[in-house]
């Protein structure tokens, strides 16, 4: 199980998380949108080191995020057709892909994909994020796609975790500003 803290101060948001890898416990932290540290250990009792990091963090005023200082955030992308089967793998690793680098900065996780098609008749894939801020998400994204995905006409939008709200455009690599789910 993850467990992720945070900590705002006047400069940036800080991140701390743990969890286990097999017979390791895994603590790591730094800043929202860069690496960060990596301190691996030996597991003796999950409960107990998952308590201890809660409480050390904790007294350096991390805590976990509420879901409504977070964001959503959808990488939009065109596909030829719906997709099939074999699409589903180009899918699956461009997800696994997004969630590892994103989860790594500390900025959030991939929450699902979707697809359908556009207002102008276009099929598109939607992949989902909660990040926990938008605009150093966005912009690590926009680095880091180019290296995984044509795009040549991708879309990003975000939104307040709130349903309510609607998902505002807030990159296109077209001259096309329109944004339909």
């Amino acid at each position: 199980m993850l467990t992720k803290l945070y900590r705002r101060n006047l400069r940036c948001m800080e991140y701390a998380e743990c969890w286990i890898n097999g017979k390791r416990f895994v603590e790591h932290y730094g800043v929202v949108g860069k690496k960060g540290v990596t301190k691996e250990t030996g597991l003796t009792d999950p409960k107990k080191q998952t308590k201890d990091f809660v409480s050390r963090y904790a007294a350096q005023g991390y805590a976990p995020l509420r879901i409504e200082d977070q964001y959503w955030l959808v990488v939009q992308f065109p596909v030829e057709t719906q997709p099939k089967l074999q699409d589903t793998d180009m899918i699956d690793k461009l997800k696994f892909g997004i969630n590892n680098h994103i989860g790594w900065l500390g900025l959030g996780i991939v929450d699902g994909y979707d697809s359908g098609q556009s207002e102008c008749g276009k099929i598109v894939v939607n992949i989902f994020c909660v990040v926990v801020d938008e605009n150093i998400a966005l912009d690590c994204l926009k680095k880091f796609l180019p290296k995984i995905v044509d795009c040549s006409n991708i879309k990003m939008a975000t939104r307040k975790s709130n349903p309510r709200c609607d998902y505002e455009l807030k990159y296109t690599s077209t001259n096309d500003h329109s944004f339909f789910l």
